[in-house]
C-alpha cells in the first residue's frame, strides 16, 4: 500500500515535470513544482477524493477551483455559514429589494498581476450567464439561484450594482457561491480553461492539470490577503479512502479528505488533527405522496421502523450523523433542537399503528396489505456516499414490520424522481448552498411542481409559510419563516433522514489549520501553514 501511495504522487509529481518539458497537460508560465518535503516546510502533498476538471461554468466543477485555492467570489461564508466580506467589503440593497450593490476590497489582483476592477467583476458574472444561458444551451443552474435584468460597474467606486428581476433574500449567499467566483474573462480566453484552469485571485494557480488524476499548483505571486504559506502543492486524487488513510500514516500525503469514519480514532490516537462537519449535507429520501406512502398509517410506522442511531453508526461506520429534522439542530436559528420526533425508533409501536389503521397481512403470506392489495414498496437508490447500503438497512427493517420493500439500485434517479416511478428515493443534497435553506425547502412546494417537488407534496399550510419566506429580506423573519417549514416537514414525515453526512479533512502535524468548512467549499486555503 505504501508502494502504491508513493508511486500516485510520484506520477503526479512526474506528469508536471513533463509538461515543463514540453509534454504540456496544462502548465502556467514560469512555474514549476518542487520535489516533496517530508516536513511539508514549501510543498505540500494532498491525497484527495477526486481531481475533477476545473470547468468554471459548470455547477459543480466551479467547486473544484475554490476547492483547490484558485478562485475567490465577492462573498465569504463563515463557520456559522454567515456572510462574510471577501473579495467585497460590504454589500447593501435598496427599498426596492431588487437593487444590490457590493463594493469591491481595494488593491486586489488577479494571479496575472491584472487589478481587480468593477468592471472585471461584472465580466465575469456576466460570463457565467452566457455559458449557463438555457437559450444558448446552457445547463441554466445559475438561474435557479437569481436572475438580473441589469449589472453596472463603477470603477472609480469600486462598486458593481446588480439588479435582479425578483426579490432575491439570500443575495449575498448567492454571490459567495462557486459558480459566481471571480475570473479574469480577458485572460481566460487565452487559456484553455480545462486544462489550464481560470485567472482568479486564490492564494494558488494551476500549474498543470492530468485529467480525473491530480493537480499540481503554485503560490499565487500577487496573492492579495497575506502570504501564501507553501511554494507549490501536489493535490492527487486517490479514490480509496483506505489509500487515503494510509497515505497519511506513510507521510506520502500531509492532508487526506474523506477518511472512511473506522479509521479515525486510529488517526485521532496517533496525533494526527481531524476535522469533521455534520449537517450541510443531507443523505435523505424523498417520500411519494401519490403511492402506499401518501397514508399516514403507513408513512409514520416505516418511519418508525427505522433504527437512525445504528444504521449510522455501524451500517455507515460512523460516515452520518443520525438526526430527524430536515435542517441539523446544528443551526439553532432554524430551531431543530426544539422538535420532538414524531417518529423515533420503535417497532412494536410502528406495528400497532399498522394494526390499527387495518394495515395487516390477511391472507397470511407474511406481507401486510393496503386497500386489498400487497404492499411492496419500491426503493430506489444510488451508490453515492454510501446511500444504497443505507436503503440496504433499511429496507430490512421495514420489512421485519410485515412491510415488503425492495431496493433498485441505479446510476442516476434523477429520471425517478422527475417520473415519480419509486416509493422512497435517495438524494444526497447540499442544503445549503447559499447558505439559506430555501432552495432545498422548495422541493415540497406545491409551486414548485413534480420536477422539482419528487415528493408530490402538498400542504397548503406549508405552502403559505414558504411563499411568506421567499420575498423575505429580514434575516430573523426569514429563519421564524425556515423554522417553521422546518417543523411541519418533520411532523409530517415528509423525508426520511438517512442521515447528516460528516464530511472530514485529516491532517499531520506538519501542517496546521486544515479545518473542513461548513459550507464544503474551502479545503485547500491560506490558512493552511507548515507547523511551527
Amino acid at each position: 500500500m505504501k508502494k502504491i501511495l508513493s508511486l500516485l504522487l510520484i506520477t503526479a509529481l512526474l506528469a508536471a515535470a513533463l509538461a515543463g518539458c514540453g509534454g504540456k497537460t496544462g502548465e502556467a508560465e514560469g512555474n514549476t513544482p518542487a520535489a516533496p518535503s517530508a516536513s511539508a516546510k514549501t510543498h505540500l502533498n494532498i491525497a484527495a477524493d477526486w481531481a475533477s476538471v476545473p470547468d468554471i461554468y459548470d455547477l459543480s466543477n466551479s467547486w473544484t477551483c475554490m476547492r483547490i485555492g484558485v478562485t475567490e467570489s465577492l462573498v465569504h461564508f463563515g463557520e456559522d455559514c454567515s456572510y462574510q466580506p471577501w473579495l467585497a467589503d460590504s454589500w447593501s440593497v435598496a427599498e426596492d429589494g431588487l437593487t444590490w450593490t457590493f463594493v469591491l476590497h481595494p488593491g486586489i489582483k488577479f494571479s496575472n498581476g491584472a487589478a481587480l476592477t468593477a468592471t472585471k467583476v461584472k465580466e465575469s458574472i456576466e460570463a457565467v450567464y452566457a455559458a449557463q444561458d438555457p437559450a444558448a444551451g446552457g445547463a441554466g443552474d445559475i438561474y435557479t439561484f437569481m436572475e438580473y435584468t441589469s449589472i453596472s460597474a463603477d470603477d472609480e467606486a469600486g462598486a458593481v450594482t446588480i439588479v435582479t428581476k425578483e426579490p432575491v433574500p439570500d443575495m449575498p449567499g448567492v454571490m459567495a457561491y462557486p459558480l459566481l467566483a471571480i475570473t479574469d474573462v480577458a485572460a481566460n480566453a487565452e487559456r484553455d480553461l480545462l486544462v489550464d484552469g481560470p485567472i482568479g485571485t486564490g492564494p494558488y494557480t494551476v500549474v498543470s492539470y492530468t485529467t480525473d488524476h491530480d493537480y499540481q499548483l503554485a503560490k499565487n505571486p500577487n496573492y492579495w490577503d497575506g502570504e501564501v504559506p507553501f511554494e507549490t502543492v501536489s493535490w492527487v486524487c486517490v479514490s480509496e479512502p483506505g489509500s487515503r488513510y494510509q497515505a497519511l500514516l506513510d507521510g506520502s500525503a500531509d492532508i487526506a479528505t474523506h477518511i472512511q469514519a473506522s479509521d479515525l480514532p486510529a488517526l485521532r490516537d496517533a496525533g494526527y488533527n481531524i476535522s469533521i462537519v455534520a449537517g450541510a449535507r443531507d443523505g435523505y429520501y424523498h417520500v411519494n405522496f401519490e403511492g402506499p406512502l401518501g397514508n399516514d398509517a403507513l408513512r409514520k410506522a416505516v418511519f418508525m421502523a427505522i433504527d437512525d442511531e445504528t444504521v449510522c453508526a455501524i451500517t455507515t461506520g460512523g460516515s452520518y450523523t443520525a438526526g430527524y429534522t430536515p435542517l441539523a439542530p446544528i443551526y439553532t436559528q432554524w430551531g431543530g433542537e426544539k422538535i420532538p420526533d414524531p417518529a423515533a425508533y420503535n417497532p412494536e409501536q410502528a406495528m400497532k399503528i399498522l394494526d390499527d389503521a387495518g394495515i395487516t397481512d390477511s391472507d397470511g403470506d407474511g406481507w401486510r396489505e393496503l386497500d386489498g392489495k400487497n404492499i411492496e414498496l419500491v426503493y430506489v437508490s444510488n451508490t453515492s456516499r454510501q446511500m444504497n447500503e443505507i436503503s440496504q438497512a433499511h429496507a430490512a427493517l421495514i420489512q421485519a414490520i410485515g412491510v415488503n420493500c425492495r431496493v433498485q439500485t441505479v446510476d442516476s434517479q434523477g429520471e425517478y424522481m422527475r417520473s415519480g416511478s419509486f416509493d422512497m428515493v435517495n438524494s444526497n443534497e447540499m442544503i445549503i448552498p447559499t447558505g439559506d435553506p430555501s432552495n432545498f425547502l422548495s422541493h415540497w412546494y406545491t409551486g414548485s411542481g413534480t420536477g422539482y417537488n419528487y415528493a408530490r407534496y402538498s400542504n397548503p399550510e406549508f405552502d403559505r409559510v414558504y411563499e411568506a419566506l421567499k420575498p423575505e429580506i429580514d434575516t430573523d423573519k426569514r429563519n421564524e419563516y425556515i423554522a417553521e417549514l422546518n417543523r411541519i416537514l418533520t411532523e409530517d414525515c415528509v423525508l426520511l433522514l438517512g442521515g447528516y453526512y460528516n464530511f472530514n479533512i485529516c491532517s499531520s502535524a506538519a501542517v496546521t489549520g486544515a479545518i473542513n468548512p461548513a459550507c464544503d467549499f474551502y479545503w485547500l486555503t491560506k490558512d493552511i501553514k507548515p507547523a511551527a
